[in-house]
């Protein structure tokens, strides 16, 4: 992953995160400290706006999460903004996500409310085949992407192949705008 940021300058320009921070509570002093800032792949947070919804249904007194919506809408911006700039209409998001994926149900519930905003998200998998287009844009089965959320990626191991390193490095290469980029991802790899 090192190698592959050293070697590419990130064309699209543009930085979308979505970030998770974790946090528990300390023994001794009984405060909520931060533990970690999650970079890559975030996962929970759509459960965790079910499971707030579900405790106020329940009688808790818990604010409302709003990663969903909050999230679905910075998406939608993101692609507006690249389709426009790059003078693109038929666009999609792109979610890379590892095969045979046990988490579905978290990142399905990001693409239903993004898709209900009228934008068109796909699954792909890095051993899938992509094409540059001379222009800097890349396409997946006829598709220009206009943002890959790396839902995979992370670990060494899902790089199992000579082929998922060339993806994610032509991946890196395009105007696509990266979430997370791969300085992003570098700076929260778990190894």
């Amino acid at each position: 992953l090192f190698n592959i940021a050293e070697s590419v300058d990130d064309a699209s320009g543009f930085i979308l995160n979505v970030l998770r921070s974790d946090y528990m509570v300390d023994e001794h002093s009984d405060r909520l400290l931060q533990v970690e800032l999650n970079t890559t792949c975030c996962a929970f947070g759509s459960q965790s706006d079910k499971l707030c919804e579900h405790f106020r249904n329940v009688g808790f007194s818990v604010p409302p999460n709003g990663f969903i919506d909050t999230t679905a809408g910075a998406f939608l911006k993101a692609h507006q903004y690249w389709c426009q700039e790059y003078n693109q209409s038929k666009a999609v998001i792109a979610f890379v996500v590892m095969e045979n994926e046990r988490n579905v149900f978290d990142h399905g519930l990001l693409k239903e409310a993004i898709e209900k905003r009228g934008c068109h998200v796909k699954s792909v998998f890095l051993m899938d085949t992509f094409e540059q287009q001379s222009d800097g844009t890349i396409t997946h089965e006829g598709d220009v992407i206009s943002i890959f959320y790396f839902r995979t990626g992370y670990m060494p191991h899902h790089y199992a192949t000579e082929q998922a390193w060339n993806t994610r490095a032509a991946m890196e290469q395009s105007r696509a705008i990266k979430v997370p980029n791969m300085l992003s991802t570098l700076a929260g790899l778990k190894v």
